[in-house]
């Protein structure tokens, strides 16, 4: 009978693959690591983390990209306005930032030191999400500089948690969807919001969140028939939202005022949606 003669190559082939049989992959020598794995007897490859987005630059005015503001504490993040609300610079433009806690607490933009006990986890506008910006002219075409006529977006909501502790469970951070031109808008998702940080009081004294050149009157309703004074903040920062009655991205639109000669002036003469209503729950004191 013939016999077969083993190669030295195909021996060694045979003993490696005989020894990580029986050794469970867990190296043949004493200096072996485990395969796809590390020197440390962890088992596991290695991973590495995701690469972070780099943040999108831009030297056209009419087009920017929205920031980072996760890991950032709140109080660092833009400014404080005069009309009270946190806003931020996007170019020669302005975005305002909703801050929004979890528990449904109101964050107020207006005391620092309560912004320095909170830090930003989430936004429901992700980096680099892009702003197109139009600025108003005058008679002979030229722009004006910081003088916005519409943007495509004109908030971002940050979702905040108190310094120090772990995230809280993951909140429904609805992005809604540009607006496609001045005279129309979609709807925002006022569900988790605090009551108080959902709009501003009008000369009506109803409360009330401005679309582009329009507005929307938000009517809410407290699950224990309260009255709710939308001119008193303390009274609207008792209460969150916990439904409402247009979903967020409904889309809805805008007619502006028109003069006999077909001039179109900023006023509008009507609009598809006029009232949100807000149902409310009071917070625990």
């Amino acid at each position: 009978m013939r016999r077969s003669v083993e190669t030295p190559v195909g021996r060694r082939a045979f003993l490696g693959a005989l020894c990580l049989s029986a050794l469970g992959i867990a190296g043949c020598g004493r200096g072996g690591s485990p395969a796809g794995g590390d020197a440390s007897g962890g088992g596991q490859p290695a991973t590495s983390a995701p690469a972070e987005e780099e943040p999108k630059t831009s030297s056209d005015p009419h087009v920017q990209y929205i920031k980072n503001y996760k890991g950032k504490n709140a109080a660092s993040v833009g400014y404080t306005a005069l009309n009270t609300f946190r806003m931020d610079t996007l170019g020669g433009a302005y975005i305002r930032l909703v801050y929004v806690d979890p528990t449904g607490v109101f964050v107020d933009p207006e005391n620092e030191d309560q912004l320095k006990e909170y830090v930003v986890f989430d936004q429901n506008l992700p980096q680099n999400t892009q702003v197109d910006i139009v600025f108003e002219t005058d008679e002979e075409g030229k722009e004006y500089e910081h003088v916005v006529d519409w943007q495509t977006h004109e908030q971002v909501v940050l979702a905040v948690k108190k310094v120090g502790e772990p995230d809280p469970q993951p909140v429904d951070m609805t992005p809604i969807d540009p607006a496609p031109d001045e005279y129309t808008a979609f709807v925002r998702d006022y569900v988790g919001r605090n009551l108080a940080e959902c709009g501003y009081e009008s000369l009506a004294g109803k409360l009330t969140d401005a679309y582009g050149p329009g507005y929307v009157t938000l009517v809410p309703a407290s699950d224990d028939g309260s009255y709710i004074d939308a001119s008193v903040k303390e009274s609207l920062a008792q209460y969150v939202v916990v439904s409402q009655d247009v979903a967020p991205n409904t889309q809805f639109t805008m007619e502006p005022t028109t003069a006999t000669n077909g001039e179109v002036y900023d006023l509008i003469s009507s609009q598809s949606l006029e009232t949100v209503s807000l149902s409310v729950r009071r917070l625990e004191q």
